[in-house]
C-alpha cells in the first residue's frame, strides 16, 4: 500500500512554536498564573481594609487634594507636614490614586498588591538567569512570605513595593546591558535607579548589588566595570545625602550609640531578620527594643557569630560561590535600617518586618537552591518527594500569610495583636489610644495613654495625646502638664504648641494661645490646623482682619477646608452687615 507523505509548509519547523496560540502552552505560562493566583489569595484579606495609622500622610495630605498638589510634592516637599523624607515618587502615584479611587482603600490595596506581584515577577527573571531549577520555588516562597505582609497590606508602604519595583527594573536592565552593552539599557537603568531612589533612598545599596552581581559572574571586576557602576555609585551618594539633609532638617534623629553598640544592634538584628524568614511566626509592627548597655563580651556573640558565618562561607567558595554572593547581597540590602546610622523608627525598635521585603529574596532564593540540593542526595523518587516539600512549605507559608493580612483590616485588630505579642510596646498603646478616641470610647483610650507612658514616660506622642482628650473633659490644669512635658522633650515640635495653643484658647488666655499657635506655624508653616485655631482666637479676640489672614493661610495650605470656607463666609457676612461706626 501506498504511503501518504506529509507536505510539509516551507518554514513550517513542526513544532508548536509557530502555532499562534503556543504561549498558553508554555509550562512557563501556568506558573506565572499559579504565582498570581496564590500571592492574591494569600493577600486577599487586606483588599476590604481601611488605612492605618500612618496612612495619614495619604488621608491627611492637603497636596493629593490640590490641583497644583503634584508640583508642590516635587518642588515644596516641606509644605508636607507627616512625610520628613524627599520621596516625590511615591507621592506623586498617590496623588494619582486620588484622582482615580478618591479615598476608597480598596484601589491602593490593589495597587500594593499589583506591584508585589510584578517585584515577585522581575526576582523570578533574574533567579531564572542564575539557576533555572530553583528559581519558580523561589518566586513562590517570596510571593507568599508572611513577612513581607507588612509592606504589601500597609498602604503607605507602597514606598517599600515601588522602589523595589523600579530597583528591579533597574537590576534587569543593567544585567540586559552588561551582556549586550547598548547604551538605551544603560541610560533606561539609570533612570530607573534614580526614581527608585525618590520613591524611598533605601534602594541606595544597588551600586553595590550591582558590584556583587558582576564579580560573581565575571570573577572579577574591570576598570571598565568600575566607570558604569561609578554614575550609579555617584546618584546614589547625591540623592541619600540630599534626602538625610532634608529629613534631620525636618526632623532631628539623635541616637548617641558607640561603635560598639551599633556592632551589636546590627549583627543581632540580621539574626533577627534571618529567624523571621525561616520562623515567621508572632509577626508584629513593634518589635522589643534591645538594649545593648552591657560591655560583657557574651553581649558581642552575635557581631562574633556573624563574622564565623562571613568566614565559612568565604573558605567554601570552591564548592559554591552562590551562598557567600546571596549571604553579602543580604547584609548589603539590610546595611542602610541595621543601625549603622541613625533613622527614625530606631526610636520605637530597630527592627521591622518592611526593612527586608527586598533583602530577603536572597536568603529564599538560597533556600530553594539548598533544599533542592538536598533532595537530589535521594535515590528514589526525588522529584516526587520534592514536589510534596514544596506543596507542604508553599501552603503553609500562604495560609499565615492570610491570617497575617487579615490582622490590617483596622488599626485596633493590629495593635492589639501586637500588645498581645509585645505588651510593652509604648507606640502600639499609643496607637489603641488614637484608634478608641476617634471610636468615643474615652477610658479605653485613657488607659491606653497611660500605659504608653507608665513604659515610656518621655514618649512625646503619649502626653500629646492623653493632654488633648483630658482637656476636651475640662482637666485643663492637666492636660497643661502633659503638653509643656512634651515640649520640654521636643522643645521645637509645631504640633505640641499648636495643642497648647488651643488649650490657652480654651483657658481664654488668648494673648498666651496666639504665641503659641504662631510659634507653631513658625517651624512648620503648612500646619493648616494651627492657622485656623489661630483665626479662631482671633475672632475670639474680636480682631476680624487678622482672623481673615488667617483663614485665607489655611485655605492656602489646604484649599478643600471646609471649617476655613464656612469661617471665612461667615466673616465675610458679618464684616458686610458690621454698622457703620463700629
Amino acid at each position: 500500500m501506498k504511503r501518504f507523505k506529509k507536505k510539509r509548509v516551507p518554514g513550517n519547523t513542526g513544532t508548536s512554536s509557530e502555532n499562534p496560540l503556543s504561549p498558553l502552552r508554555s509550562p512557563r505560562i501556568y506558573l506565572m498564573l499559579l504565582i498570581v493566583g496564590l500571592t492574591f489569595i494569600s493577600f486577599s484579606p487586606v483588599l476590604p481594609s481601611g488605612f492605618l495609622w500612618d496612612d495619614d500622610a495619604i488621608t491627611d495630605n492637603p497636596l493629593l487634594r490640590s490641583p497644583d498638589g503634584l508640583f508642590k510634592i516635587w518642588f515644596s516637599p516641606s509644605v508636607m507636614s507627616k512625610e520628613a523624607h524627599y520621596w516625590p515618587v511615591a507621592y506623586s502615584i498617590f496623588w494619582i490614586q486620588y484622582r482615580l479611587w478618591d479615598f476608597h482603600p480598596v484601589g491602593y490595596h490593589l495597587v500594593n498588591l499589583f506591584l508585589h506581584i510584578i517585584n515577585v515577577l522581575l526576582l523570578w527573571s533574574l533567579f531564572s538567569r542564575i539557576d533555572k531549577k530553583s528559581a519558580t520555588f523561589a518566586a513562590l516562597l517570596i510571593a507568599v512570605h508572611p513577612v513581607h505582609t507588612e509592606a504589601v497590606a500597609w498602604i503607605i508602604e507602597l514606598k517599600d513595593v515601588l522602589s523595589v519595583t523600579l530597583y528591579l527594573a533597574a537590576f534587569l536592565l543593567f544585567v540586559k546591558f552588561h551582556e549586550k552593552p547598548a547604551l538605551s539599557f544603560y541610560i533606561l537603568s539609570l533612570l530607573a535607579f534614580l526614581a527608585a531612589l525618590l520613591t524611598k533612598s533605601m534602594t541606595v545599596t544597588l551600586p553595590g548589588a550591582l558590584f556583587l552581581w558582576i564579580l560573581a559572574k565575571n570573577r572579577k571586576i574591570t576598570l571598565r566595570d568600575i566607570g558604569y557602576l561609578f554614575s550609579f555609585a555617584f546618584i546614589a551618594l547625591v540623592i541619600a545625602w540630599s534626602d538625610a539633609h532634608f529629613a534631620q532638617s525636618r526632623e532631628i534623629v539623635a541616637f548617641d550609640f558607640s561603635l560598639g553598640e551599633r556592632l551589636k544592634i546590627a549583627s543581632h538584628a540580621v539574626f533577627f531578620y534571618m529567624g523571621k524568614l525561616f520562623f515567621p511566626f508572632n509577626l508584629i509592627t513593634f518589635y522589643p527594643r534591645w538594649n545593648f548597655n552591657s560591655g560583657s563580651l557574651f553581649s558581642y556573640l552575635p557581631v562574633f557569630l556573624l563574622l564565623a558565618t562571613l568566614v565559612s562561607l568565604f573558605l567554601a567558595r570552591r564548592h559554591s560561590r552562590a551562598p557567600l554572593f546571596l549571604f553579602l547581597f543580604y547584609l548589603l540590602t539590610l546595611s542602610p535600617v541595621l543601625g549603622f546610622v541613625n533613622f527614625y523608627f530606631m526610636t520605637f525598635s530597630f527592627v521591622a518586618d518592611r526593612y527586608q521585603y527586598l533583602a530577603s529574596a536572597s536568603l529564599l532564593f538560597l533556600f530553594s537552591m539548598g533544599a533542592g540540593r538536598l533532595f537530589d542526595l535521594l535515590k528514589k523518587d526525588k522529584s516526587r518527594a520534592f514536589l510534596v516539600f514544596k506543596f507542604l512549605v508553599i501552603s503553609f507559608l500562604s495560609i499565615l500569610t492570610f491570617f497575617q493580612a487579615s490582622l490590617y483590616k483596622n488599626n485596633v485588630a493590629l495593635f492589639q495583636h501586637n500588645v498581645k505579642i509585645n505588651p510593652k510596646a509604648w507606640a502600639a498603646h499609643n496607637n489603641l489610644g488614637v484608634e478608641y478616641q476617634n471610636q468615643g470610647k474615652f477610658d479605653l483610650a485613657i488607659q491606653h495613654y497611660k500605659t504608653a507612658l507608665e513604659i515610656n514616660p518621655r514618649f512625646m506622642d503619649a502626653h500629646n495625646n492623653l493632654g488633648i482628650l483630658i482637656a476636651q473633659n475640662g482637666q485643663l490644669d492637666d492636660a497643661l502638664y502633659h503638653f509643656q512635658t512634651a515640649l520640654s522633650i521636643k522643645p521645637n515640635d509645631a504640633r505640641t504648641f499648636a495643642n497648647l495653643g488651643i488649650l490657652y484658647s480654651m483657658k481664654k488666655d488668648y494673648e498666651k494661645a496666639v504665641s503659641s499657635l504662631e510659634s507653631s506655624l513658625q517651624i512648620d508653616p503648612s500646619l493648616s490646623s494651627a492657622a485656623f485655631n489661630l483665626a479662631l482666637v482671633y475672632i475670639r479676640m474680636g480682631k476680624q482682619d487678622k482672623a481673615a489672614f488667617y483663614l485665607k493661610k489655611t485655605l492656602e495650605i489646604d484649599p478643600s477646608h471646609h471649617g476655613a470656607n464656612a469661617k471665612l463666609a461667615e466673616l465675610d457676612h458679618s464684616m458686610e452687615h458690621k454698622p457703620k461706626g463700629e
